[in-house]
């Protein structure tokens, strides 16, 4: 009898309460025309199967029942709050087949029934640093659920990685977090560090870390593996630009050990065997050997290749890279200066100078003319091949140059002095000259006279 009376208290609630909001929504007027009722289209609000209500309740609440007319928006508050369980607070009404909030706004298209929610208090404090006052960021969060899409966000600290961590404790609070009290969060910062992993040629590894406090800058790089003649230095992937001390970076990063040659070695070679060998900074004026003797031979220079082949190499060239040098001499030749006598035998005293040249050198100097009594020094001759060898003369091989002599052609001169009285000769003395034919005028003196007289004539023919 109880169950049917509250029924039909709310059908006539129902229908009071759909009345109350027709004649709300009724312009001034619209029922004074000559005593009669005039309704229009644009009269009401609402729309065709305007008789029809949406009955609106609320779990545990009798007398908040809400009836809205089809079409329109709630419009109405919701009834008082009810009381909180111990310890959470009233978060809202919910209904739990339409998935939504109440709202006044809300347009329902069905009966809907409104359940209580309740949750807990969840405050994030912002500050982090001792004096600051920032204020503090509060969400009503519903019991044993996640918070969502209503984690506010958390403030950046430089050199740090920050987020909340429930107050007094070291459990991060996040969107994943399930609400079972409430709390206050607060900053929790963990100090970014990067790693630098150092490779060495072989594949070890070392590593350095670096964080806000250096500035983010590495130091006390580890000591690159040393190598023979070899500058190693740590440089970044892919290339060969050094990763240096003090370097300043902002992610995890690998380098890789690098060698630069310093040091170069320079092996000598003569005649396909190993002669000396030099070591030369890089960059630095190479360092030559004494220069091999061999007989027979004259020593042109240092090369890359035999035979005098390839690059030369002098006491200003410079090293970049280990080398092998080979010796390139040009054979000797020499040209002796030889003195014949009648019989063909050398003349040992007068054939004591020589040369020794490369072929393609010419002759500069000469020995002194020869001297042969009986004879005039005429020229040097190539024995070989009857060249006259002078300065300026091509050497192509060894030989002998004999000196060639003229035969001194003289004449016997007698000269006799006399003088006349009247017609008698009187002799008083003669002389006789040996002349050269190519001295020829020659003149002679007459003793106690002083005038010459020139014997034109060859005498003695």
């Amino acid at each position: 009898m109880k169950r049917g009376y509250s029924s039909m208290k709310k059908r006539i609630l129902a229908v009071l309460h759909s009345l109350v909001m027709i004649f709300q929504m009724l312009p001034a007027g619209a029922l004074a025309d000559g005593g009669r009722t005039v309704y229009s289209a644009n009269t009401l609000s609402f729309r065709s199967g305007a008789n029809e209500t949406i009955h609106i309740s609320f779990e545990g609440i009798t007398d908040g029942d809400i009836f809205v007319p089809a079409g329109n928006m709630i419009g109405v508050d919701a009834p008082i709050t009810p009381a909180a369980p111990e310890g959470q607070v009233f978060i809202g009404w919910y209904c739990e087949n339409a998935n939504v909030w109440f709202s006044t706004q809300y347009t329902p298209d069905s009966d809907m029934v409104f359940t209580a929610k309740y949750g807990y208090t969840v405050t994030f404090d912002p500050n982090t640093e001792e004096g600051q006052q920032l204020a503090p960021i509060t969400i009503n969060v519903q019991a044993e659920a996640a918070i969502g899409d209503q984690l506010p966000e958390v403030p950046e600290v430089p050199g740090y990685n920050t987020y909340w961590v429930k107050e007094d404790t070291t459990e991060e609070v996040t969107a994943e977090t399930i609400v079972t009290e409430s709390f206050t969060a607060v900053v929790g910062k963990k100090k970014i560090e990067y790693t630098v992993t150092f490779v060495q040629e072989d594949g070890t590894e070392e590593t350095r870390t670096t964080s806000i406090d250096d500035g983010f800058a590495v130091n006390g790089l580890p000591e690159v593996t040393p190598k023979t003649n070899k500058v190693g230095k740590w440089v970044y992937p892919g290339t060969t630009d050094e990763f240096t001390v003090g370097t300043v970076i902002s992610e995890n990063l690998t380098v890789n050990a690098h060698y630069e040659q310093n040091i170069y070695t320079v092996e000598y070679m003569v005649d396909g065997a190993h002669y000396d060998e030099m070591t030369t900074a890089a960059g630095m004026t190479i360092l030559l050997p004494s220069e091999p003797i061999k007989a027979g031979a004259t020593f042109l220079g240092w090369f890359t290749e035999p035979d005098g082949k390839g690059t030369q190499y002098t006491a200003e060239s410079t090293v970049t890279e280990d080398l092998t040098l080979y010796a390139h001499f040009n054979n000797q030749v020499r040209v002796s200066f030889i003195v014949r006598d009648d019989e063909g035998e050398i003349i040992s005293t007068k054939s004591q100078y020589f040369v020794d040249l490369t072929v393609g050198d010419k002759i500069t100097t000469l020995p002194d003319d020869p001297f042969v009594e009986g004879k005039i020094f005429d020229h040097w001759e190539n024995e070989t091949n009857g060249d006259t060898v002078e300065t300026g003369y091509t050497v192509t091989e060894t030989f002998n140059a004999v000196a060639v002599f003229k035969t001194i052609e003289t004449y016997e001169i007698k000269i006799s002095y006399f003088y006349m009285i009247g017609s008698n000769r009187v002799d008083f003395g003669s002389q006789v000259y040996n002349v050269k034919k190519e001295s020829f005028p020659y003149g002679i003196t007459v003793p106690g006279f002083a005038i010459a007289t020139e014997v034109e004539t060859e005498v003695g023919e």
